[in-house]
């Protein structure tokens, strides 16, 4: 290319255009990396900081915590419905909070240690000089242990308890409109003899969120990843056994949804496994494996969805 202003001819290099496009767009979409990087005193406080609690926060304020949002949405929704949909408001805010509050109790249990000669400390607790229990015996006599027990007791009350009582109910029965909502939302799609199914389901999103508390992917990456696939591994199990769903086809859906999840699981873990173990052609055709198989997975079932809402729409 001729150069005007310096009189002769430049090369220049495409590489410099898309190395400098690139850092105009980090810059663009990444504007908050100069609250992140601004030097203290500077006026600019980290994002992380913010929040109604200045300093660290115990487990037992973490829980509370944990607990505000959820509530007040329940109480919202009750004083919106009133009183006579209680069992609907407890079903869908249930549904929606229990796993992750199972989660947050579970915070109350793990400890670690970061040298085999220093005690055992809580995982969770800002507090670093909190001692944990080696016995169960000792464990008894800490307030956080019988506020986890008393906290997932109150979930079970408040989730697969009340759920079995609600299809448990005779269908012949007459409940009103409230109930019929409630008991169809639980049951529909279910065979007879399958109307708990619902309440299969809800355990299985709470283990998983227990697990993802007790080892975390930051440091326990390996038993994340094996009990997942341990948990996902039985719910396939069990559902190719039993087929719940009055449907063949939601049947084939749910089965080929937990095959895709334990063979991604199964290509993560292999992932994991060090060299010379594993061979640098395998590390990449599992990863395109991988990659592949979710990318298929994901155009599947957005297909599915797309033609499951036009075929509602030509219904109807």
């Amino acid at each position: 290319m001729y150069c005007t202003a310096c009189r002769g001819y430049v090369t220049l290099d495409p590489r410099n255009d898309v190395y400098a496009s690139a850092r105009a767009l980090y810059r663009f979409v990444f504007a908050a990396e100069l609250f992140m990087i601004a030097e203290p005193g500077s006026g600019s406080s980290s994002l992380d900081c913010w929040g109604p609690v200045h300093g660290p926060v115990g487990a037992q304020l973490g829980l509370v915590w944990s607990w505000a949002i959820p509530a007040s949405l329940l109480l919202l929704s009750i004083c919106w419905f009133g009183m006579q949909s209680w069992s609907m408001c407890l079903v869908v805010w249930g549904n929606v909070f229990i796993p992750s509050l199972v989660g947050a109790a579970a915070k109350l249990v793990p400890c670690f240690s970061t040298q085999d000669s220093r005690p055992r400390i809580l995982m969770y607790d800002a507090a670093f000089s909190t001692p944990c229990a080696s016995t169960l015996r000792s464990a008894v006599v800490l307030p956080r242990f019988w506020l986890a027990a008393g906290t997932t007791a109150l979930l079970i009350l408040l989730g697969p308890v009340l759920w079995l009582l609600l299809v448990a109910r005779d269908p012949a029965k007459k409940q009103g409109v409230q109930q019929d909502d409630t008991v169809g939302f639980l049951v529909a799609g279910y065979e007879e003899k399958y109307r708990w199914w619902e309440v299969t389901v809800l355990i299985r999103k709470s283990t998983i969120c227990v697990v993802a508390t007790w080892f975390p992917m930051s440091w326990a990456a390996g038993a994340h990843l094996i009990y997942l696939l341990l948990i996902v591994s039985i719910s396939e199990l069990v559902h190719a056994t039993l087929h719940p769903y009055t449907s063949p086809r939601l049947n084939r859906l749910e089965g080929q949804a937990l095959g895709i999840s334990i063979t991604s699981l199964g290509l993560v873990i292999s992932l994991m496994v060090g060299w010379p173990f594993r061979p640098y052609a395998i590390y990449v055709t599992n990863c395109a494996l991988l990659f592949l198989l979710l990318g298929i997975s994901y155009i599947y079932f957005i297909y599915l969805y797309i033609a499951a809402s036009f075929a509602k729409e030509s219904a109807t």
